[in-house]
């Protein structure tokens, strides 16, 4: 599940770079840094060829397209559902991190400097500020852990023609989803005072988490590019109103999730820049 994009923040003197939705990771091309967004629409134009090497629709492609798309939307909606859940594990996150167990105002110091901060510190800040953007986004997802495994079983039970590349696109879509869906949080607190106490140096566990999570987060994005690709490549005229559905769902999924991190992102650099 992604959530896509990368946002900068101003919170006090500091600039810091957070993920919006997405994307949770679950479905959506757009990660920078901090996973997919959460959904994609699939385009109601349909392709004027074939791809190579593909074989012409048949009834069997056609039928399991109009299950596909059936579940997609399904699928949609249950994350919408789902939302005040993810938010609320955010919330709980963002307890976590400022409660007197974590490390709230570890970066105060730096925050509130009378001169600003020289380049190898704003990097490194930049670098937290993807990394708090990443852990926002994991708890986000945690929520819609059973919608995806739903909606992965559904498509993975579909048959399709031989040459079709049906199966080859569900195989990675599901794959690389349940990959990204699988990484934990960082160690945020550990990183965030290991860096205050060295500003011009980024933690080494920073930059391999961020590394690890935007690599998984650009596979799954591509991945879902080939899944609502195939939908878009089997979808008749007649179903055209569901794919218009499903456009207003996905802008309805990336919305609130991008709202959500945004809100978290501030709340978590203030906690602890103050």
């Amino acid at each position: 599940m992604r959530l896509g994009g990368a946002i900068t923040l101003a919170i006090g003197l500091l600039m810091l770079p957070t993920a919006a939705a997405a994307a949770p990771r679950i479905v959506g091309p757009g990660a920078v840094s901090a996973g997919a967004r959460l959904a994609a629409p699939v385009s109601n134009a349909r392709a004027d060829a074939q791809p190579a090497g593909a074989s012409a629709p048949t009834g069997l492609d056609l039928s399991s397209d109009h299950a596909a798309l059936a579940d997609y939307s399904a699928y949609l909606l249950e994350l919408l559902k789902q939302a005040p859940s993810a938010q609320a594990n955010d919330a709980s996150y963002i307890a976590q991190i400022s409660s007197p167990n974590g490390c709230k105002s570890a970066l105060a110091p730096l925050a509130q400097s009378s001169t600003p901060p020289d380049a190898a510190t704003a990097r490194t800040l930049r670098q937290l500020g993807v990394e708090i953007g990443d852990d926002l986004a994991i708890a986000y997802e945690q929520a819609m852990l059973p919608a995806f495994a739903h909606f992965a079983a559904q498509i993975d039970a579909l048959s399709w023609s031989r040459g079709s590349g049906g199966p080859l696109a569900v195989h990675r879509y599901v794959r690389s989803e349940s990959r990204v869906l699988s990484i934990t949080q960082s160690q945020l607190c550990q990183d965030v005072l290991l860096a205050a106490a060295t500003p011009q140096s980024t933690p080494a566990a920073t930059l391999a988490f961020i590394h690890q999570y935007a690599r998984a987060a650009r596979l799954a994005d591509a991945a879902l590019v080939g899944l609502t690709g195939l939908m878009q490549l089997y979808a008749t005229n007649a179903e055209r109103g569901l794919l218009e559905h499903i456009g207003i769902l996905a802008r309805q999924v990336n919305a609130v999730a991008g709202a959500e991190l945004r809100r978290g992102g501030a709340q978590l650099e203030a906690a602890l820049e103050s």
